[in-house]
């Protein structure tokens, strides 16, 4: 009886400690899981977040610099000076037709003409017949339409000194290619021209330098 009882009390302590063991292992492993919960890194910084504003182009859509214009009176101002540089044949700067003023047909050009230089110079439209000046006298080259420090007796031989200007208002432009040029003998074909398109397609003046 002595040996039973003691095998029951062995029997017993065992239980008691597998019972203590398990216990112990899920008390442990419930302390892991905890322990890994995943927390949301708050730190980290996000990308920028891409704007869609679309950016207001304020340039201006014409194909070159726009010219003073009153829509009102259908009138474009014209400013060309015979500057004092190095080739004296130039207006504001340009020569040989380098310069292309386009306005619009019908338009009225209120031109003014400076001369810089010690050299005379005047100023002619002219509705012409080639592609560039190849004559002393631009009147071989087609029709003079206008004129400021000349006339149509003396464009040839005199025109503005220096330091002197005029003013002039050609009304109702039609259609068409021209050039504005100075008069006096081999000035124009020597570069001093600039070139005038008067087009249906033109509503705003511009002026291209190529």
């Amino acid at each position: 009886m002595r040996a039973i009882s003691t095998y029951i009390i062995v029997a017993i302590i065992i239980v008691i400690v597998v019972v203590a063991a398990v216990g112990g292992y899920i008390a442990l492993t419930a302390g892991k899981h905890s322990s890994t919960t995943i927390t949301p890194n708050t730190t980290t910084t996000k990308p920028p977040t891409t704007s869609n504003t679309t950016t207001t182009n304020t340039t201006s859509t014409l194909p070159g610099r726009p010219l003073p214009f009153s829509k009102s009176t259908d009138t474009v101002q014209i400013v060309l000076v015979a500057q004092s540089i190095q080739n004296p044949f130039n207006l504001n700067g340009t020569s040989d037709g380098s310069m292309i003023i386009y306005v619009p047909v019908g338009s009225n050009l209120n031109i003014t003409f400076i001369n810089q230089q010690s050299l005379p110079h005047n100023l002619n439209l002219v509705l012409n017949n080639t592609v560039s000046p190849n004559n002393a006298d631009i009147g071989q080259n087609g029709k003079i339409l206008f004129q400021l420090g000349a006339n149509m007796s003396n464009y040839q031989y005199n025109g503005l000194m220096s330091g002197q200007s005029a003013n002039g208002v050609y009304s109702s432009i039609q259609q068409g290619y021209y050039w504005l040029c100075c008069g006096i003998d081999t000035h124009a074909e020597s570069g001093m021209w600039v070139v005038v398109v008067a087009s249906l397609s033109v509503s705003t003046p511009y002026v291209v330098v190529k």
